[in-house]
């Protein structure tokens, strides 16, 4: 059996999602600091638009395998039960909300009616949406987090937007919490999210912001790198011409 590093050699190189130029600039070279992957990648500057994406990447099936082994209750704070009560954690999330606030406590409270959570992890942003009265819908490519899903009764599909074939004009509300960043092609899925979007819906997006004190503080060192789980790495200028 090929170990996790041979594994992680599988990669491919990508046009830019946006322009699909293939005229970019390497912006730098790093590893994960989160998980102890240590297989260095290419964050790369499109020329043309400006998007900053990984290049090159693991394909599909490497990817997912690492989510099913990093992505796990104990590793997504979002799966944590809340209150949190494990000492350092939940110091950290009380003093983040108090200076912050809650993008979570922010998009349950302007949710309504029938709700996509994509990327919905383990389940906890989705049953605080189903606690309010929402009609929740969740989509995750994590078979782990899947599996725990259906174990508390939620519908999620397994799979990406785009294999799930959902009805045109369905949605009030769409959510992408710490998710757009991840996907093989944000683009693409945008337009698949106009698609099924009611006309008047609503759609929330929560990504790491490039354009941070914290990401100019920490360089290359900044979460929201996240290599290489984070494909992309976007804001709002970005995300604009995109859609």
């Amino acid at each position: 059996m090929p170990s996790r590093f041979m594994e992680s050699m599988k990669l491919e190189f990508i046009g830019c999602d946006i322009c699909d130029s293939n005229d970019n600039n390497i912006l730098f070279s790093a590893k994960d600091y989160r998980y102890g992957h240590t297989e260095m990648f290419n964050f790369v500057k499109c020329s043309s638009c400006g998007l900053i994406y990984l290049n090159p990447r693991p394909i599909q099936d490497v990817i997912v395998k690492f989510y099913e082994t990093d992505y796990t209750p104990e590793n997504e704070q979002d799966a944590l039960p809340a209150p949190i009560t494990k000492t350092w954690k939940s110091f950290i999330v009380r003093f983040g909300r108090k200076i912050v606030g809650s993008y979570i406590d922010e998009m349950v409270n302007l949710s309504h009616g029938k709700v996509l959570d994509i990327g919905c992890g383990n389940g906890y942003l989705f049953q605080l949406l189903k606690q309010k009265g929402c009609n929740v819908f969740g989509i995750e490519v994590n078979s782990n987090s899947v599996a725990r899903c259906l174990k508390l009764k939620l519908d999620v599909f397994y799979g990406s937007l785009e294999e799930a074939h959902l009805p045109d004009r369905f949605f009030d509300t769409i959510i992408f919490s710490q998710v757009l960043e991840h996907l093989p092609s944000p683009n693409k899925t945008l337009k698949e999210v106009n698609r099924i979007l009611k006309p008047c819906g609503k759609v929330f997006i929560y990504l790491p912001n490039p354009k941070s004190y914290l990401a100019k503080v920490f360089g290359k060192y900044w979460h929201g790198w996240h290599i290489p789980f984070h494909f992309y790495v976007l804001d709002k200028e970005i995300i604009k011409k995109g859609s």
